[in-house]
């Protein structure tokens, strides 16, 4: 039997509620995903709304708790589950507040409703896990949940339908890498330019995923249909950008006629080459276009046509090693050089490069409690080297300066390393130490060669009491793996 193993990211906080709404889970453990679903918009219709990365909490006695997901820039509270003995099941009660309203004085109740947009009434609803996946989708793929302000039946604020939630780390392990280019169109349509930037993408069986192809909005990701004739067919309004009102920013295929009319199409179409694996626009006059809502009408924004996808080949590389600059003990500003070139001075896909820091050996957490204007819906442990919001981190080039919110008085070191990732092989730099009150800086070896040739020779289960179990049954367990280099994990794990 396939485990669903509950990785550990971070720790959440006590459970809180305001307004009967849960707006903090409980102590448990978080598992990053991609979520997918179909959300509906008055104005654009329905959305495909594609891997919004979003995380679920696990505890201790089978409760889960997940955000809400629709309208959830506005709307922020959690669903709260649970999970089956057999770890395979979550089943969440109807009608769950998720928010409030303070100008209605009512909560915000997300349902269950049918397909003429009513409620339904049900109980309860059940999303099943995945095993050998660990994927979490609805037991029954139709699905649709609605949210409501209050008892009012003349209409719901939003909907989504056809919801999947995706193991981030398995996904991330098969990104391969591409280089987009296309030609960006003027508003007046008198001034386009080739324009270029990193793409990721995969295939999973038929289905193309892939975030890059909008220059306005890169970390979109659109979803397209391999063909048998050899074409990947985007359908139209795909879900690129929430506003913090959840205002939404759709990219739509257009045409124009000969008066300059904007025609809305169904899609675009690319053409895949498998030898290449390259993937070019078929129609140049079919374009794709990021569309808003304003007064109730769509309105077009920046417009692309032209555009290519070309494989760009990655391989395994060792990072070099952080270089220190400075840390500002008054501000807590660390400044550190984080080369984006391997140790034979090849350059590395800085889309696969990440980040640890280290307090006193300890691993950091960029929490958004210690960090509030920090750009990200969720703590981040690993950080992009990309990362850059000008609160948290600040330079888009090798050199970071580095806030390190939440880091005691007493702190003695910080250390920093550089991971990274390319296909689930990793390698990671020797490890930059820097003691503070010596002032003085060294390197921690050999860790890169510890991950590149760990593997496990012994695996043992116990309950949560300890007690060992020769068979392993299903529910919590405690797994605890030795490796061949004689480290131990030890992990909370759903069977």
């Amino acid at each position: 039997m396939a485990t669903f193993a509950v990785q550990i990211s971070t720790k959440a906080q006590s459970l809180s509620t305001e307004n009967g709404v849960i707006t903090t889970p409980p102590e448990g453990y978080k598992k990053s995903y991609y979520m997918d679903l179909q959300t509906y918009d008055n104005v654009v219709g329905l959305m495909g709304d594609t891997h919004t990365e979003t995380s679920v909490v696990f505890t201790e006695n089978g409760e889960v708790y997940v955000p809400n997901m629709v309208y959830r820039k506005s709307v922020k509270g959690y669903l709260r589950g649970i999970l089956n003995a057999t770890g395979d099941t979550i089943t969440f009660a109807n009608r769950q507040v998720v928010g409030y309203a303070p100008n209605l004085k009512q909560p915000y109740y997300l349902e269950v409703i049918d397909l003429k947009g009513k409620r339904t009434g049900v109980s309860s609803f059940r999303w099943a896990i995945d095993k050998a996946t660990q994927s979490i989708a609805p037991v029954d793929t139709s699905l649709y949940l609605a949210l409501f302000v209050g008892d009012d039946d003349s209409g719901y604020f939003g909907m989504g339908a056809n919801m999947t939630y995706r193991p981030k780390d398995s996904v991330d392990a098969r990104l391969d890498s591409y280089n987009f280019s296309c030609v960006n169109i003027s508003y007046d349509r008198t001034n386009d330019a080739i324009s270029r930037q990193k793409a990721k993408g995969y295939f999973d069986g038929d289905t193309f995923y892939v975030k890059g192809l909008d220059l306005k909005y890169p970390q979109a990701w659109l979803k397209g249909t391999l063909r048998d004739d050899g074409v990947v067919q985007f359908l139209s309004r795909q879900l690129v950008h929430l506003s913090s009102n959840d205002d939404p920013v759709a990219l739509i295929a257009i045409s124009e006629n000969a008066e300059g009319n904007t025609i809305y199409q169904a899609g675009f179409l690319l053409q895949y080459d498998a030898e290449k694996r390259e993937l070019t626009a078929v129609d140049d006059q079919n374009w794709i276009a990021n569309c808003s809502v304003d007064e109730e009408q769509l309105q077009v924004q920046q417009v692309y046509k032209a555009m290519q996808l070309t494989y760009n080949e990655l391989h395994i590389a060792q990072p070099q090693n952080p270089v220190f600059g400075h840390y500002l003990k008054e501000s807590k500003e660390l400044k550190v050089t984080l080369l984006s070139k391997d140790t034979k001075e090849q350059a590395l896909d800085t889309d696969f490069l990440f980040y640890k820091i280290y307090i006193d050996g300890e691993l950091h957490t960029f929490t958004k409690a210690d960090n509030p204007r920090m750009k990200s819906e969720e703590d981040i442990i690993e950080m992009p080297w990309t990362f850059s919001d000008y609160y948290t981190v600040s330079g888009r080039s090798e050199e970071k300066y580095i806030t390190l919110n939440g880091i005691s008085e007493q702190a003695k070191t910080i250390s920093v390393e550089l991971i990274y990732r390319i296909k689930g092989e990793v390698r990671v730099s020797d490890r930059l130490v820097y003691d503070i009150q010596e002032g003085t800086t060294s390197y921690i070896t050999g860790l890169a060669a510890v991950i590149a040739d760990k593997s496990p020779v012994e695996i043992h289960y116990y309950d949560l009491q300890g007690k060992r179990l020769f068979a392993p049954k299903t529910g919590m367990l405690i797994r605890q793996t030795r490796y061949n280099d004689g480290t131990i994990c030890t992990e909370r794990i759903l069977r």
